[in-house]
């Protein structure tokens, strides 16, 4: 736990003590004692010398600022001057053996002299030390050894003489600092000695220990910050750096290797740069001090790369860092650098040749914001196209989220497939450990508090990708210390690991930021970050003072007192602010919110700027200028915020604008050039009609990507549209944007028979006729929408014009007739001609309906919680009746008349609805004081009688009402709550005309609440809701209730339709913008229903096979089914049978399908498997393998199974013996095979079980391109061995070897192309053919799994067959790659990281799990959904949902281009 006060290089002890050791001197010359130099400017000495010194009583307090004469007489250099210290600190001798220490404080720091780096003592006992002091009556200094004897009372330490012959401790020696001889460091200061001088005198320390704990200012002046905070470490900070040694190791042996570059990648925020610059530079430094330099390459500066090298590296000649001056400018050394290269400009300013170079090139991934030419440059400074000289080893770091964008590139692409890739995951929870408590190691007086620093390890360990908020905490808790703890208090206060940034953030931005700052705080936020062309990841952005404007840079200076932002320039460079750390775009949640806000404008200008480049790249011509559409775009997102953009961005779009008033000039004057342009055509038509050609699909493709990304703004209001945008750039172009913009709308829109949306504002209460055909739409915004659905499927849209406000929507039960309560007072209602062609013909005229009960109405629809019914159409909507106050109106439309129904209610009304005929009214009675249910009764219109139907109905609701009534008024179902305790809750379907229970529904489970209820038209059948799930219950009883799973909606709005025989419910998403009807298909399973692991897709994805266990059966039987992938349904199953010791159900190989789906293997007990037939699932064989291997408790490793492609023959792999069956026969078709016995590699894996960690038998086999043959891979050895099943030997001409790092690896069907897993979850391809060198073509792909939700599982690979092609379903996206053209691919990107289940062979059709919580039986299950990537299947089933075309009217908002017909008629 050494503290060193300098940053010398170590020193011998005289040396050290000679330049430390100070004297303190008293009046007339006299000697009071000694001291010891601490920090260059602070000595450290005992309170009683200071009092001898000033010849005053030891009791008597000495005042901070009193002056004392010190020296330094063992310095060389120094010689007899005296030096003026005041006091800085002076504790006196405290009651047993406690406190007399003092600090003294020199004016200035004394040239030839030196801090003594001081420790605390590990150890006290038989510790040899000496000691220097000043004794009176001697002549100079005498030294005195001894050794540390152990800790006596207080906070002394016992020195004994070494031996007879070493000087006794007498007076002069007090302060002195105590060496210890094997720790090379002081451990303490001499204080007080016994008064007798013979042998067994013993003198006494205090250890820096107790100094530091009294002196905390003092320890906090002597221990350098050991916390970084958000700040990367640095090559100077390698002393604190803990944590990453395994990985300091792997990437130094890799740039020892024979790779051209190592690049080391993973996630923002887990230390790349950290590792590169304080962990990989300081170890490879250390390895040839004397020849060794280092140059780092930040790529996300602004400006030249080169430039900016060349400016740091003048700045080191000029500072004399490479001794004489060899270079005249920052502009030489830049010629250099561009004329010579890197290595021969290294040793020219060196002034010597063979120099060792290690260059960092760090956030790499900043490269891909630059120009080809830029990105050139850097590539031949650094990596040129011929290996560079073995002086220099190149170390890259890069997000792992930007490896495939990187991979994409002509330029880095090249580099990272030639480079050696490393992962850089997560930190271990002892690595984590490491980082928490190593640091306090150097600071002996610091220490956190008991339990802290465990509290501390087990919340970092639940998200261990959040190193920066880590680094945060720690840095908080250093600078709260007291008394040297690191204070459970504090800890508690920033609410974790998690809370600490993320509140540290919200302080400072309240602190900073008041209501005259929101506009330039939000200028100031969007200019700090950035997005690449293509991506909505925000990166950091280095945003200029011009940029922030006045009032954004005062902020930004105040946030950077805060430690958010760097501010960089002045004094002549330009001044710049950046996030201190890329980890606060997620945790800093103004920040956050402000890029979500403006994701439109970070879009456009990096489209901007990404054709800015375009054109720069070109040599600027004018064509690649933005044209009309563009700037029309351009405009929509930039909305008066042109001040932000930078000096080139603005002249790029002056110059865009000036080429099309040009244009357009000449479009004026073109008739005269008619002639002349016609000749031209005439002599040069061939070349024309290839440039139009070309210059066309470019236009159309451009407009594609444009039209994609609108779609996606468009989106956020109205979805539908969006969706037919898509369709129509996709129409225009088949570009990846198109593609996937159209993808995202269908996954949204996928389980639904329609939508509507399009509504002015988000929704806040709808109403349907009984058939769902036609629908009315309030917003909170007041505006109204009506939807008719017509013949065919076809939606018409009409948005109802009206001034003011308007609430509860109404719908007759035919749909002819709605109406609504306006902000003036008023019943506003129309006729609707149902089989009107257009629009406009929908909407009959208003009529108005005024009284003043309708101004309570108004007032407490406000107010009220959407689904509350204040109004209601009588069954031939020739009425309405309407709640105020504590009584019921009526009016008849046709005359106006109103009349009052007899009686009313002292708790008042809350909801009506018209029952069977015009004559019965039914309502809910508002809730008395103290009561929380309601009561639902039936009311004569004519006689005001009332009959209670039901009481203790359920005041609380999810996603609707608590009451459901039938379209025809017949049924009223309602929910009430049961006796056996709040989770359980009972829906009673009631007939209205008598109240009779017709059947009831009882739900228990976690939702205490009541779901929403819907009845259909006649009162037969009612749907109920809770969270995902849905029941449908028949009236009638007797019959079965059918669950079904669908997407959570915000709430239910009307009936329960009908679509397509089954029953049907319309519900508002989330977002409140999209009303969607929803099939209630009733399916036999779901995703808690499937075994882990075990679900395959046959019949090229209609069917699954799947083991399954019913959730709500615990303790049924486990069956092997065949599942309609796409309904849930059960075509066929079989029991499996019941063996006393199942196989382990997680195992990944335990179930398998041959090739054409007509055969299933299933592990059915240790070494027992059957065999069945598809679709019958009759037992077609059975087989015994041998027996597996066991681990000392009893378990046995799972078999795998493999199926030979094209042949009814399986492998099985039973530990490490391999067997080769007919599947069909179940017989035996060749000798076993164990692989232990072939020495495939250098040595056998661990035996399964025989060792921590030893989970499986460590071999892995597939099958192999070669007839006959079989491919064995050995855990983490990257060879593939191709085994003769009749021979049982290996081939060794047909090995293949991959990278060093691979661990796991297959080919594909044709021997060509190898899938390999490297660690960290990563995913790379290869051109590995037997007998030719291996080259890795594409990757590293992932992390695997690797998502907020799920880790290390949810994903699927595999080759397709389809020459060379593979693809990867992980996350957000699914891509296919072509490993003969390596540059072709095509992904398929999803709105968010999806859980893959399984897919078909050629990765078209998907199989997904739609859950937050994972999959599986007790995994927390999950809805499963079957999706095919194919377009045709997307914009059929999106016109049908969608329902109309764009109309004109819409079109006219819309950028130009789009294709006249988009969903035919």
């Amino acid at each position: 736990m050494e503290v060193t006060m300098s940053g010398e290089e170590s020193r011998g002890a005289d040396e050290a003590l000679n330049a430390a050791v100070v004297r303190v001197k008293g009046g007339n010359d006299t000697i009071a004692g000694a001291g010891v130099l601490v920090t260059p400017d602070r000595v450290l000495t005992c309170a009683h010398v200071v009092s001898d010194a000033l010849e005053r009583d030891r009791d008597i307090e000495v005042s901070v600022g009193t002056t004392v004469l010190v020296d330094f007489p063992l310095a060389d250099g120094v010689g007899r001057r005296h030096f003026t210290a005041k006091v800085e600190q002076w504790v006196p001798e405290e009651p047993k053996h406690c406190g007399d220490v003092a600090v003294l404080r020199l004016r200035d720091a004394v040239p030839g002299t030196c801090p003594l780096p001081m420790a605390d003592p590990d150890e006290l006992s038989r510790r040899p030390v000496r000691v220097v002091g000043f004794p009176d009556g001697e002549l100079g200094m005498v030294w005195h050894r001894g050794e540390l004897s152990g800790k006596s009372s207080g906070d002394w330490i016992q020195l004994s003489r070494a031996d007879t012959r070493t000087a006794h401790v007498t007076g002069g020696y007090s302060g002195s600092p105590v060496w210890d001889e094997q720790r090379g460091a002081a451990v303490g200061i001499v204080v007080a000695v016994q008064r007798k001088q013979d042998d067994t005198q013993q003198a006494f320390a205090i250890s820096v220990k107790a100094v530091l704990e009294k002196l905390p200012d003092l320890a906090r002046a002597l221990t350098p910050d050991p916390f970084r905070g958000l700040a990367t470490f640095q090559e100077s900070h390698a002393d604190f750096f803990f944590g990453r040694g395994d990985d300091i190791e792997e990437v130094v042996t890799a740039l020892k290797g024979d790779h051209p570059a190592v690049v080391l990648y993973g996630p923002s925020g887990c230390g790349k740069s950290s590792l590169a610059l304080a962990g990989v530079v300081p170890r490879m430094r250390r390895e040839n001090r004397e020849n060794y330099d280092t140059v780092v390459v930040n790529a996300g500066i602004e400006g030249s790369l080169l430039s900016g090298l060349a400016t740091n590296l003048y700045e080191a000649v000029r500072t004399g860092r490479y001794g004489d001056r060899r270079a005249e400018s920052a502009d030489q050394v830049e010629g250099w650098l561009a004329d010579k290269g890197l290595v021969d400009t290294m040793n020219r300013l060196r002034g010597r040749t063979g120099s060792e170079y290690i260059v960092v090139l760090d956030q790499a991934e900043a490269l891909l914001d630059r120009t080809d030419a830029e990105i050139e440059e850097v590539a031949g400074l650094l990596f040129p196209r011929r290996r560079p000289g073995s002086g220099a080893r190149l170390l890259v770091t890069l997000r792992s989220d930007f490896m495939d964008k990187a991979l994409k590139h002509p330029r880095l692409g090249t580099l990272l497939r030639s480079s050696r890739t490393l992962p850089l995951t997560p930190m271990s929870r002892e690595q984590l450990r490491e980082v928490i408590t190593k640091p306090l190691e150097k600071a002996p007086a610091v220490a956190y508090e008991p339990g802290l620093a465990q509290r501390i390890l087990d919340d970092a360990c639940r998200e261990p990708e959040n190193l920066p908020l880590l680094g945060f905490l720690l840095k908080q808790l250093w600078d709260q210390q007291f008394a040297g703890r690191l204070r459970v208090s504090a800890y508690e206060s920033m609410h974790g690991v998690q809370g600490a940034l993320e509140e540290h953030c919200d302080n400072a931005w309240k602190q900073c930021v008041g209501e005259n700052e929101k506009v330039a705080a939000a200028r100031l936020l969007r200019g700090l970050v950035k997005v690449l062309p293509g991506s909505e990841a925000p990166l950091r952005r280095r945003l200029t003072r011009e940029e922030a404007d006045d009032a954004g840079w005062e902020l930004a200076r105040s946030l950077s007192a805060r430690r958010l932002l760097v501010l960089r320039g002045g004094k002549g460079e330009p001044e710049t602010a950046e996030l201190a750390h890329e980890a606060l775009i997620n945790v800093w949640s103004a920040l956050r919110e402000q890029a979500r806000e403006d994701g439109k404008f970070l879009a456009g200008r990096a489209e901007l700027d990404h054709d800015r480049d375009r054109w720069m790249r070109d040599g600027r011509p004018s064509a690649l200028l933005p044209g009309a559409m563009q700037l029309t775009y351009i405009h929509n997102w930039l909305k008066g915020r042109e001040p932000e953009l930078t000096e080139e961005e603005r002249d790029f779009l002056a110059r865009a604008r000036q080429r099309q008033r040009v244009h357009r000039a000449r479009i004026r004057a073109a008739w005269t050039a008619a002639a002349v342009v016609l000749a031209l055509i005439a002599g040069l038509g061939t070349f024309l009609v290839y440039q139009q050609r070309v210059s066309t699909e470019r236009e159309e493709e451009s407009r594609s990507r444009l039209l994609a990304n609108y779609s996606a703004e468009v989106a956020k209001q109205d979805p539908g549209q969006a969706a037919l945008i898509a369709m129509g750039a996709y129409e225009i172009a088949r570009t990846d944007e198109a593609r996937n913009a159209m993808l995202r709308r269908y996954d949204q829109f996928k389980d639904a028979a329609w939508v509507l949306t399009g509504t002015e504002g988000r929704i806040k209460n709808a109403a349907t006729s009984v058939d769902g055909a036609v629908t009315l739409a309030t917003s909170d915004n007041g505006r109204a929408t009506l939807f008719v659905r017509q013949a065919g499927g076809r939606t018409q849209r009409v948005q109802l014009s009206h001034d003011e406000m308007v609430f509860v929507p109404l719908v007759s039960r035919d749909g002819r007739r709605i109406a609504y309560l306006s902000a003036t007072d008023t019943v506003v209602w129309h006729d609707i001609e149902l089989t009107a062609d257009k629009p406009e013909d929908l909407l009959g005229p208003a009529h108005d309906l005024s009284a003043a009960e309708f101004k309570a109405m108004s007032g407490l629809a406000e107010i009220m919680s959407e689904d509350v019914n204040l109004m209601a159409f009588s069954p031939d909507a020739n009425e309405l009746a309407a709640i105020s106050g504590s009584r019921l109106h009526l009016w008849d439309l046709a005359t106006g008349r109103h009349r009052n129904v007899p009686g009313q209610m002292s708790s008042g009304y809350d909801a009506v609805w018209f029952g069977q005929d015009k004559k019965t009214l039914v309502v809910q009675n508002g809730i008395s004081a103290g009561v929380s249910t309601y009561a639902v009764t039936t009311m004569d219109v004519d006689t005001g009688a009332v009959r209670k139907l039901a009481d203790d109905v359920n005041t609380n609701s999810m996603y609707g009402s608590p009451v459901g009534l039938s379209g025809d008024g017949t049924v009223l179902v309602v929910c009430r709550e049961a006796e056996q305790g709040d989770d359980t809750k009972v829906y009673q379907a009631l007939r209205v005309t008598d109240g009779r229970v017709l059947n009831s529904y009882t739900y228990t489970g976690p939702n205490s609440d009541c779901g929403s209820i819907a009845v259909d038209e006649t009162g037969e059948r009612f749907a109920v809701n809770t969270f995902d799930r849905w029941a449908v219950v028949h009236t009638r009883q007797g019959h079965r209730v059918q669950e079904t799973e669908t997407p959570v909606p915000e709430k239910t709005v009307g009936r329960l339709l009908r679509y397509g025989g089954q029953p049907l419910v319309l519900t508002l998403d989330e977002d409140k913008r999209t009303l969607t009807a929803l099939p209630l298909t009733p399916s036999d399973v779901d995703g808690e229903d499937i075994v882990v692991n075990t679900p395959r897709l046959v019949d090229r994805g209609k069917t699954m096979v799947a083991r399954i266990k019913p959730r709500d059966e615990p303790e049924s039987d486990e069956i092997l089914a065949l599942v309609d992938a796409s309904s849930g349904q059960i075509r066929s199953k079989v029991k499996r049978p019941d063996t006393p010791w199942p196989p382990d159900p997680t195992a990944a190989k335990s179930l398998a399908v041959n090739e054409a789906g007509t055969l299933v293997a299933d592990v059915v007990g240790n070494s027992k498997i059957l065999i069945r037939q598809i679709p019958s699932l009759r037992k077609a064989a059975e087989i015994t393998t041998l027996a597996p291997p066991v681990d000392k408790s009893g378990n046995a490793e799972p078999l795998t199974l493999t199926f030979l492609p094209g042949a009814d023959e399986l492998l099985t792999l039973s530990g490490s013996r391999i067997e080769h069956w007919n599947a069909r026969t179940g017989r035996r078709l060749s000798k076993t095979i164990d692989a232990r016995t072939l020495k495939l590699g250098k040595k056998n894996p661990p035996l399964f079980g025989s060792t921590e960690g030893a989970t499986d038998s460590g071999f892995a086999v597939n099958s192999s391109s070669e007839a006959g043959h079989i491919q064995i891979m050995i855990y983490g050895d990257p060879v593939l061995h191709t085994v003769n099943l009749r021979t049982g030997k290996e081939e060794k001409a047909l090995r293949v070897l991959l990278g060093p790092d691979v661990e796991r690896a297959f080919l594909d069907s044709s021997g060509r192309y190898a899938a390999a897993k490297t660690p960290g979850g990563m995913l790379e391809l290869w051109s590995a053919e037997a007998g030719q060198q291996s080259e890795r073509v594409i990757g590293p792909l992932g992390p695997l799994g690797a998502n907020r939700s799920f880790t290390g599982e949810g994903f699927t690979f595999n080759f397709t067959g389809n020459d060379g092609e593979f693809y990867v379903a992980n996350g957000s996206s699914v891509r296919f790659q072509q490993l003969s053209d390596p540059s072709h691919f095509k992904t398929y990107d999803f709105a968010a990281n999806q859980y893959y289940v399984a897919a078909t062979n050629d990765g078209k059709t998907l199989l997904r799990a739609l859950s937050e919580g994972g999959f599986g039986v007790n995994g927390g299950g999950g809805r499963l959904d079957l999706i095919r990537l194919d377009p045709e299947i997307w914009k059929r089933h999106l016109c049908d949902a969608v329902g109309h075309d764009l109309t004109r009217d819409e079109r006219r908002g819309l950028p130009s281009g789009l294709p006249k017909v988009i969903c035919p008629a």
